[in-house]
């Protein structure tokens, strides 16, 4: 009887694991350091036409959830872990509900250990330089982004720190010399091809 238990154990966990790979392997995912574009590139793309495709955006997927106006709100109330672990369920939510969709990540989500699962073959990393993120995320307000919390220093460090892990992307698009459209034009090619 234990042998038939484990045999169904088995076939259902290796069921399950084959329905998660083909629902991932059909989504795919922006990464980048905050301050990136990941977001307004997200919004052009949706301007530009979906092209049977659904876009969202994981921190906003968190601020919904939460009921609040910023990641730093949620924070501030309820701790880094709880966040981690609330990004962690919105994203597998979003992956089990949508097909051939894009979702932008936030700054820190492949620092999550809950999402070491993520298809390589499905992540693009937009990257800029330092210098243009730091620029882009000071033009809103300290109270919208937890890491201004930080010295420019420390921001540089976690930088370096985070492009560590973003390397594990297959695709890299560089977004510091090229016009939104050209941006969304490549990620465009990535996914269609």
């Amino acid at each position: 009887m234990q042998v038939l238990i484990a045999q169904k154990a088995m076939f259902f966990s290796t069921r399950h694991s084959l329905w998660h790979n083909y629902l991932m392997n059909r989504n795919w995912f922006i990464c980048g350091f905050s301050g990136s574009g990941k977001s307004t590139l997200l919004n052009m793309m949706r301007r530009f036409g979906s092209c049977g495709l659904k876009f969202g955006d994981l921190d906003n997927l968190i601020l919904q959830k939460y009921k609040k106006n910023s990641i730093l709100e949620i924070v501030n109330a309820y701790g880094w872990d709880d966040f981690r672990n609330s990004e962690s369920k919105c994203l597998s939510d979003w992956v089990g509900s949508n097909l051939n969709s894009v979702l932008a990540l936030g700054g820190g989500a492949l620092s999550n250990k809950n999402l070491n699962y993520l298809p390589k073959e499905n992540l693009i990393w937009l990257n800029s330089s330092f210098e243009i993120s730091y620029e882009r995320m000071n033009k809103g307000s300290v109270n919208h982004r937890p890491l201004l919390q930080k010295s420019k220093q420390e921001l540089s460090q976690l930088y370096l720190e985070r492009s560590e892990l973003f390397k594990q992307a297959k695709y890299k698009i560089e977004a510091s010399q090229q016009s939104l459209s050209e941006l969304v034009g490549k990620v465009f090619e990535i996914i269609h091809n």
